[in-house]
């Protein structure tokens, strides 16, 4: 779970950052679901955009993706989400390093 600082500096990273995958109409599908795996391996930060006629809710489909994904919710804007994963995959120069949280 991430602590609201840790959320505040990816959401800022993120800023820049364009769409790496668009939910269209076949939603959730599994060949999606692979894509969105592979791309938070590589990249760990990432947007997605849910497309106008795109069956994906975000009220009711946000936390299976979150838990089929085995990310991190950072940030919305509008039909756009920004989600995070640690990746064990890339090498430790090239992981996003988070801030520290004090207990």
């Amino acid at each position: 779970m991430l602590h609201p600082k840790q959320r505040a500096h990816l959401k800022k990273l993120a800023h820049h950052l364009d769409p790496v995958l668009h939910v269209g109409k076949s939603g959730l599908s599994e060949a999606f679901m692979a894509e969105l795996d592979q791309a938070l391996e590589d990249h760990e930060l990432i947007k997605l955009r849910i497309l106008e006629h795109s069956l994906f809710d975000l009220e009711d489909d946000l936390e299976d993706l979150l838990k089929n994904s085995r990310s991190e919710f950072v940030s919305r804007v509008g039909k756009t989400l920004v989600l995070y994963r640690k990746s064990f995959s890339l090498k430790p120069e090239d992981r996003l390093v988070l801030p520290p949280v004090k207990k």
